[in-house]
């Protein structure tokens, strides 16, 4: 779930100039757990979600000429990523990075 949080945040950032807003939040994690049949915590979806803003600010440029392109963004955007891609890949190294260092 980490990883589709981060997705959304850095495709709304790139598409809106504004990362997503709480409610926007909310419903993407209800949207993922659903598609999954699970349940998490909510204790745990709010340390997700302040852990999803953390990853997504460290990935995204702050120079205007350097904004991420959103198609690879919206490619990775499914529920089920495909780990194929660098860009995939990058995002989970940094998903299990930030997981390793605070958990």
């Amino acid at each position: 779930m980490l990883c589709f949080l981060v997705i959304n945040q850095l495709v709304t950032r790139t598409l809106t100039r504004r990362w997503l807003r709480p409610d926007y939040l909310v419903e993407s994690m209800r949207a993922w757990l659903s598609s999954r049949q699970t349940q998490c915590d909510w204790r745990d979806r709010i340390w997700l979600a302040r852990a999803s803003g953390e990853i997504a600010r460290s990935m995204y440029s702050v120079d205007e000429r350097a904004l991420p392109s959103a198609s690879p963004l919206f490619q990775l955007r499914c529920h089920d990523v495909d780990n194929t891609t660098i860009e995939a890949l990058m995002l989970r190294a940094k998903c299990v990075q930030y997981l390793r260092t605070h958990v």
